[in-house]
């Protein structure tokens, strides 16, 4: 099932192209644990990603990750993508 939306006037989109990056390193900017929703978001260039890997039912207390856990986090979200 579908909707259609019907404008009254006509509507400008901005359609990007997908680009694609090859990285071999990036750098975590910053760590948000946000413990009230069970949610564990970086930022890396700006962008944050939440990443499911140490949230929800996997979720911990920050006293509890190593950085090999934040590494894999994010490898696991990049694998995904």
């Amino acid at each position: 099932m579908s909707l259609n939306i019907t404008f009254d006037a006509p509507q400008e989109i901005i359609v990007q192209p997908e680009i694609k990056k090859t990285i071999t390193q990036l750098s975590i900017n910053r760590i948000v644990d946000i413990p009230s929703e069970r949610k564990v978001a970086v930022f890396i260039d700006g962008e944050r990603i939440e990443l499911d890997a140490l949230s929800g039912d996997n979720y911990d207390t920050p006293a509890e990750w190593s950085n090999a856990t934040l590494v894999d986090a994010v490898k696991a979200y990049y694998s995904n993508i």
